[in-house]
């Protein structure tokens, strides 16, 4: 079929001037997609790995450290992205409020020397390949598994690879049909290493977001187990943190349950500083704004739009709970979030307003709940999900208003005549 509006996978730098080229015969135009992403590519080793030797080596900061020194970035991002980008990891942009310039910029410098004067106190032996041998004697090597559809990241891959195994690490890329990386990578915990995207680079959809900075969802593909004893300190999967790591999943609930937008800033700062600290992941560049292509006859759409993949995208499994009046004293929050926690959801739906509110308000006409009394179970239904690290979305039901707005506010009715 024809598509008349697209922008990921096609929109690639390297398949910008062809589509220019054939735009007016293809009876469309460009649009500009103003980037909200961590970073264009961020590798992720797994800190999880079953292997106990991988995951000792894994888990050591200056092996990460490492690796990213052995990665020449600006190569990068001169060969996949025509030049358009900056070394980073993955971070959030400069200018904004919460900008951490060490996040932002530490270990991104081209440092083969460095990166081997690092490896070798951790490695000092090789083969006769000249590949550095762990400490049972076998050769260091990560294999990571990428989807094979995201065309950019084979493209930096063919580079990075020979920029790994030239400080010793056999370094190696296995793709796969998307569904079975699913499997793998973002639903399994038996694989080495692994590399994404998205995230968020600024402000609240940062914090919404912050897959990079604490291991609490699905997206933080580098520590399948860390993740599930977030969600579920008691899933016979989950894998207890270190001290560091629980602490900052802590502070991180704590930043979702606050509403006061300066303390929220001071704690995501602290987050942000700690993931500085622990240097859990490592990246390529933040990402240049994109494009995509719509048809003419396409109507309702902008010029500049947000390339955003912050919580909608993590939003996978949703739960709707939608109440009548009476449910305030038919129900019990803790059994609904249960669920939540039970089925896996990461985002919610809930009856909150609109033509009947579930929770406290002084809004004129604006209908609350006879039946919730002193209590407020939309508030209890959000801090609950906040505490499983799950998305919420307030539902608001225009459908109706009760007589007394209608006889206010005759001109907010519209009647059939």
């Amino acid at each position: 079929g024809e598509v008349d509006m697209m922008d990921q996978y096609i929109a690639t730098p390297t398949n910008k001037p062809v589509l220019f080229d054939v735009q007016e015969s293809g009876d469309f135009a460009f649009y500009t997609l103003k980037e909200s992403a961590a970073n264009v590519m961020v590798f992720q080793l797994n800190l999880n790995h079953p292997d106990p030797v991988k995951n000792e080596l894994f888990n050591r900061r200056d092996f990460r450290e490492a690796l990213s020194i052995a990665i020449d970035r600006q190569a990068l991002i001169d060969a996949v992205f025509v030049g358009q980008g900056a070394p980073a990891q993955a971070s959030i942009i400069e200018g904004d409020p919460l900008y951490n310039a060490r996040l932002a910029k530490q270990h991104t410098e081209y440092d083969p020397a460095r990166a081997n004067e690092i490896l070798d106190p951790i490695a000092p032996d090789r083969d006769s390949d000249g590949y550095r041998l762990d400490k049972n004697g076998n050769r260091i090597s990560s294999i990571f598994e990428i989807d094979q559809a995201r065309s950019t990241f084979l493209d930096m891959f063919q580079l990075a690879l020979p920029m790994f195994q030239e400080v010793g690490i056999d370094a190696q890329m296995r793709t796969m049909d998307r569904s079975l990386w699913e499997t793998r990578v973002r639903s399994g915990d038996e694989f080495d290493a692994t590399a994404h995207q998205f995230g968020a680079n600024s402000g609240i959809a940062a914090m919404l977001d912050a897959r990079y900075f604490v291991p609490f969802t699905n997206n933080s593909l580098y520590a399948p187990g860390w993740k599930r004893y977030y969600m579920d300190p008691d899933s016979p999967d989950a894998v207890e943190p270190p001290e560091e790591i629980k602490a900052q999943q802590d502070l991180y609930r704590t930043l979702l349950k606050t509403g006061d937008q300066a303390e929220q800033q001071k704690i995501m700062a602290e987050i942000l500083e700690n993931a500085a600290d622990q240097f859990l992941v490592f990246g390529v560049s933040l990402p240049p704004d994109g494009y995509g292509v719509v048809k003419h006859d396409m109507v309702n759409t902008l010029d500049v739009l947000p390339n955003s993949f912050g919580w909608y995208s993590t939003a996978t499994l949703w739960a709707q709970l939608t109440l009548a009046e009476d449910d305030p004293v038919r129900f019990d929050p803790a059994q609904w979030i249960d669920i939540f926690r039970r089925t896996g959801a990461n985002a919610t739906c809930l009856s909150a307003g609109g033509y009947i509110a579930y929770y406290p308000s002084r809004v004129p006409f604006h209908y609350v709940s006879r039946y919730i009394g002193d209590g407020d179970p939309f508030g209890a239904l959000v801090d609950g999900a906040r505490e499983l690290g799950m998305h919420v979305m307030a539902r608001v039901d225009p459908h109706a208003v009760h007589q007394d707005v209608a006889e206010a506010h005759p001109e907010w009715i519209a009647r059939d005549i």
